[in-house]
């Protein structure tokens, strides 16, 4: 689930908090996948944004949709 950086099945601000940590190495990075939300090719602060406009644009707590295989 693209954004479910603590794998819990959906996406909130534990999420962003989880992101957080994960940016300052205090915890381990979860699937590239799921913390990669601008498709950069890298996981940097940019998604941390991007996990911001999903969570503000689909309201807080909404489930989505998982990736395409």
């Amino acid at each position: 689930l693209p954004g479910d950086v603590d794998q819990s099945g959906a996406v909130n601000g534990a999420d962003l908090l989880y992101m957080i940590d994960m940016l300052n190495g205090v915890r381990p990075s979860t699937n590239f996948w799921q913390s990669d939300l601008d498709r950069s090719g890298q996981f940097k602060s940019a998604d941390h944004l991007k996990l911001v406009d999903i969570i503000n644009a689909g309201g807080y707590g909404q489930t989505l949709p998982a990736c395409p295989a």
